[in-house]
């Protein structure tokens, strides 16, 4: 303001006064350059304004009345002038959407108490029920001088604004004539952005954004050339063929801009300054767009509806990346504490910003308010700290921040991290609802390209911590926007709202609901065990692996996979190790989950017994063993109160699922033994060793016919099912860990496969058999109604492991078959020898038959 204005303005008087000086300069331009037939000069904008005032004023509208303002983005004169003409006859204007709908339009009617509408060329249906609300633009043409004995005060509310809507139902702010024209004199030395003669944007007109460019294109040297909505292409033409110095941003149309190439097709060398408001500029997104715009200096404002005009401003700087710049009085901005208390530099907490201008409200709102404003001071919603240099670096909105067990999750920065991927165009950050963490971060990515999903996985597991991992990763087409393109957080939650994620059914996982098939490995532990930092350490194990959350419930009478947040790992606590037998036989709820369960007994003079327990149908035994270390570590880290390092990246379960067949049905292992002579319900385990020496013909026997230990084993096995049930031809269902590829090396699920090998025996049934005579007989087959048996060969390799416990594998009695046949396990140990396990019916008779065969073996 200058010295010969003692009083803020109000926005007729400034309308008139820059009538009074440029009467025919542009002050808004619309259409090609040159044409004019679009332009709306300060001298029309003053006369029709005018007229439209007295026609209201005809109407009956009276000082405080509001009336809403209904036009389309093409319509930006227009609305201008209904602008101005609504504040001249002493109402308040309430700038409205075009895209609400037709009940939320009468519902923000409703709630600004509107006395009429000012629309555009289209009328929506609402204007049928009461038509006497409906104005045209221009009710009275008038002789456009000013209206006698109407003059609206600088306290007088002069709009109300109705906020993005990203955090929940908008809201109604009110702004006095002060606060809109503040910083605006009369009669100004000089005027904003003089370093060109047009000004581009493409905010919609229901938006705080539109209003301060309408302000600006009331004030400022250049005129305000506008869009009807942002589109990149005629964004980018616009600014060539105008010579736009000055262009207004949002992130979002920045990243929609970068992705389109536009920016490579056009001249836009004359931009000197571009402006991006509204949220963050992601780091690289800034870094594109001073590639994009090279000759334009790059600036990030900051503020809100509800705080305009206070506002931090900041050149992007390499230096600064993250920052949004400081106040201009660094008295203006700071960072409060739960309790109110201003928190020093580095601190995490509420942003607050003082405005110098007549503060904002809430329209009829007093308790909303009293949270928001306060004495000159603004709440932005945000939670941020404030470096030593007093430069702004905010960590979330207080409503997006993810708060996961002990933990503070935000959600800007692992979409900044996104953003640095070259394949994510866009990405928004959520929290997931969890029963006990509370929530867990998941992220939807619009992609410039396809990519596969663990890729981008592999991508964060380098870049954030382990609790910032995003636990699902869903590519969307697009997001739900509110009209200035900010993604609306509520609409990207309910993306993730179903109880889970429909995954593909794998043919191991396709048998009826009864299978109860379990893997188990169990750790005896010297050291004491606390058990709830046991239990945080088992939340992070299974935020970390889909296969950990999996449920399988029966929809339309078949079973279906799905990945579901709230399948909490189970900790049982035993008192002695006797009562571990009764948990291992205990089933899973397949249809809620969890499907693991791990089983504590208390503490003894040797220790405790740690036992991990899941259904095969959501994890292997290969598996198992790396959510074993993983626990370990992260079970040490929360002990010395830290995080868990990141394991490394790997695919993931539903990636990996999807890529395999579609699940046949009801696949050979749920079928009948084909043993009707054995004791099908005398099931038992007889364990067994093979010393170094026989161990080691085995081996010798491999090596001489080339093959690996494994057939030679087969072989020999598949010899004592054909003698015990007198099968000419045995097929053998072979397990295989099936982690072929080095992604797959750590990948938690059921990944192992039973690969049907059919044995020809020759002879007749009963004859002797030298198994040697076997090997190069078997053939794998495709899946048949019936098995003899199954089978496992594991070469050597380290022993279960628990870091950060002092600690050591215990053996636990065999798993009893999930078909009721007969299998046979051998696992070569590092003294030579190797040691079995034969389960099933007469597995005491099938264990020392495959043991006598063995011994026939001959080099």
């Amino acid at each position: 303001m200058s010295v010969h204005d003692p009083a803020p303005p109000t926005v007729p008087r400034l309308l008139a006064a820059r009538a009074e000086t440029d009467p025919d300069r542009p002050a808004l331009v619309a259409g090609e350059p040159g044409d004019g037939s679009g332009d709306l000069t300060f001298g029309q904008w003053e006369r029709r304004s005018n007229a439209a005032a007295r026609g209201l004023f005809a109407r009956g509208l009276r000082p405080g009345d509001r009336v809403g303002l209904l036009f389309g983005g093409d319509e930006w004169p227009a609305f201008a002038v209904a602008f101005c003409a609504v504040l001249k006859a002493g109402g308040v204007a309430v700038p409205l959407s075009a895209r609400l709908g037709d009940h939320e339009l009468r519902d923000t009617l409703r709630r600004c108490a509107a006395t009429g509408v000012l629309h555009g060329r289209e009328v929506p249906a609402s204007a049928r029920e009461d038509p006497g609300r409906w104005w045209s633009p221009v009710p009275d043409s008038g002789d456009g001088s000013p209206i006698g004995g109407v003059e609206a005060r600088p306290g007088d509310l002069a709009q109300i604004i109705y906020t993005s809507g990203t955090t929940g139902t908008p809201k109604g702010v009110g702004a006095t004539h002060a606060n809109l024209t503040h910083g605006r004199p009369l009669r100004p030395r000089r005027r904003a952005y003089a370093h060109s003669e047009r000004f581009l944007h493409a905010f919609p007109i229901g938006t705080n954004a539109a209003q301060m460019m309408l302000m600006d294109a009331l004030t400022a040297h250049p005129a305000a050339l506008t869009l009807p909505g942002f589109e990149p292409e005629e964004f980018c033409r616009l600014v060539e063929a105008h010579r736009a110095g000055t262009v207004f941003l949002v992130p979002s149309m920045a990243i929609e801009l970068l992705g389109s190439g536009a920016h490579r097709r056009h001249d836009l060398s004359g931009v000197l300054l571009l402006s991006s408001s509204a949220a963050a500029l992601p780091p690289s997104v800034a870094q594109d767009l001073a590639v994009a715009f090279p000759g334009a200096t790059l600036v990030n404002y900051y503020t809100s509806t509800e705080a305009v005009p206070a506002q931090t401003t900041m050149i992007v700087d390499p230096a600064r990346p993250t920052s949004l710049g400081r106040a201009t009085d660094p008295g203006d901005l700071r960072i409060l504490g739960e309790n109110g208390e201003r928190l020093p530099a580095g601190e995490t907490g509420e942003v607050w910003l003082r405005s110098p201008a007549p503060p904002r409200s809430y329209v009829g709102d007093p308790e909303g308010s009293a949270l928001v404003f306060r004495d000159g001071w603004v709440r932005m919603g945000d939670v941020g700290h404030l470096d030593a240099d007093g430069y702004l670096y905010l960590s979330d909105r207080e409503t997006d921040v993810i708060k996961s067990g002990a933990l503070k999750v935000s959600t800007v920065r692992i979409e900044a991290v996104l953003h640095e991927h070259p394949a994510v165009a866009e990405a928004a950050v959520v929290g997931v609802p969890h029963p006990v963490m509370g929530a867990l971060p998941a992220a939807a990515v619009r992609l410039a390209y396809p990519v596969p999903v663990d890729e981008i996985r592999d991508f964060l597991s380098g870049r954030l911590a382990r609790h910032e991992l995003p636990t699902r990763i869903v590519p969307v087409e697009e997001f739900p926007r509110n009209d200035l393109g900010k993604i609306l957080k509520s609409g990207v939650r309910e993306l993730f709202a179903a109880r889970g994620r429909r995954v593909p059914l794998t043919a191991g996982q396709a048998g009826p609901p009864a299978h109860e098939e379990t893997v188990r490995v169990a750790m005896r532990v010297r050291d004491s065990v606390d058990p709830g930092i046991l239990r945080r350490a088992l939340r992070e194990v299974a935020a970390a692996h889909e296969a950990l959350r999996l449920t399988f419930p029966v929809l339309d009478g078949a079973r279906v996979a799905e990945i579901a947040p709230e399948a909490e790992p189970e900790l049982v606590r035993v008192p002695v190790e006797a009562a571990v037998e009764h948990e291992l036989s205990r089933g899973f709820d397949l249809e809620r989950g969890p499907l693991l369960r791990t089983i504590l007994t208390d503490p003894a003079p040797d220790g405790s017994l740690l036992v991990l327990c899941a259904s095969a149908l959501a994890c292997d035994d290969w598996s198992l063993e790396t959510v074993l270390y993983e626990l370990g570590t992260a079970y040490a880290a929360a002990l010395a109160g830290r995080t868990a390092p990141a394991p490394p990246a790997t695919a993931s379960y539903s990636g990996w699922a999807a890529t395999r067949p579609p699940a046949p049905g009801v696949p050979p292992s749920r079928s009948s033994s084909p043993f009707p002579h054995l004791p099908a319900g005398a099931a038992g385990a007889y364990g067994f060793s093979l010393p170094p020496e026989t161990a080691g013909r085995l081996r010798q026997v491999a090596r001489a016919r080339r093959v690996a230990p494994a057939e030679v084993a087969l072989a020999c096995w598949a010899a004592a099912l054909s003698r015990a049930g007198g099968l000419p031809e045995p097929t053998v269902l072979v397990r295989e860990p099936g982690r072929s590829e080095p992604a797959h090396a750590t990948l938690v699920g059921p990944l192992a496969l039973d690969v049907p090998v059919r044995v020809t025996i020759p002879g007749a049934p009963g004859d002797p058999v030298d198994p040697a005579t076997l090997i190069g007989l078997a053939e794998a087959v495709p899946e048949t109604p019936g098995h003899a048996g199954r089978f496992r060969f594991e070469g050597f390799r380290p022993e279960p492991y628990l870091p950060g416990l002092k600690s050591e594998p215990y053996p636990l009695p065999a798993a009893p078959p999930a078909d009721g046949g007969p299998s046979l396990t051998l696992i070569e140990q590092p003294d030579g020898s190797m040691s079995g396990v034969c389960a099933g019916p007469a597995a005491d008779d099938l264990g020392r038959g495959f043991q006598r065969l063995c011994d026939l073996l001959a080099p």
